[in-house]
Order: C-alpha cells, then structure tokens, then sequence
C-alpha cells in the first residue's frame, strides 16, 4: 500500500465542508458535482458533490462527496477520526485553531509523556486526532 487517504461522506453539505478544510489547509481543491439530466456534472454552485480532493502537490489530503441522491444518509454513521501526525507543536497548534473554530474541543493541545497532543470534533461533524510527538 502506498498510502491511504481519508474519504469523508456528508449528507448535502461536501462543498461547504471541504472549502472550510481547504481554508484550514490549504493546498487544490477540486470538486465535482453529480451529473444532471443530460449526464454532464452539474454547472450549480450548489448542486450535490460526487467527488473533491485537497491535495497539496501530488499528496492527497482528504478526499469526500455527498451522498449519491436517493442514499437514505440517516442510518450512516460517523465512526472515525483524522489522525494528523503534525511537524512541529506550532503546526499543532494553528491546525487545532482552524479545526475547532465552531465545532468541539475534547482534548485541547496539551503536552503529553510522548508529545504534544489534542482532539476536536470540527464545525460538520468530523474528528480530528492531532499529534506531534517528541523528537526521539
């Protein structure tokens, strides 16, 4: 496996949610609505996401879509976290300011036996694990 990447699946709001992530990170930002009637991606600014990428570079960052029409999203769970292995406490810390703003602290930054650490749940819902461990 080369790397694996994070897929978020959202119930109408993917392009609100990865602008807010490209905001935080950063980074190209594509996205692409679902096909219209004539089976071209939808022109709407606001029509439903089939699929967007963050990417920095040739690296992915997050990848997401909204739930195909029809999906019934309610009976989805959101049953995990991104874990971000940040470079330097400072990164931490910006990354959890941007992440937390409107959403959920669980574990602010704080120092651990094993490095700096925290935990929020972001403004739609996603968890964020961030860690910075000491230099060994």
């Amino acid at each position: 496996m080369k790397s694996t990447t994070t897929y978020l699946h959202f119930s109408g709001n993917c392009r609100p949610a990865m602008a807010f992530y490209h905001e935080c990170f950063g980074g190209e930002l594509e996205v692409m609505a679902f096909f219209d009637a004539s089976g071209k991606p939808d022109t709407d600014p606001n029509a439903p996401v089939m699929h967007s990428k963050l990417a920095q570079g040739d690296q992915p960052l997050l990848m997401a879509s909204d739930y195909p029409p029809g999906v019934d999203a309610s009976s989805q769970g959101n049953n995990f976290s991104v874990f971000i292995d940040c470079s330097s406490n400072g990164e931490l810390d910006t990354l959890f300011a941007s992440l937390s703003r409107n959403g959920k602290v669980t574990v602010p930054p704080s120092d651990m036996p094993n490095g700096r650490f925290a935990m929020c749940d972001d403004a739609f819902g996603t968890s964020w694990i961030l860690n910075c461990a000491n230099a060994a």
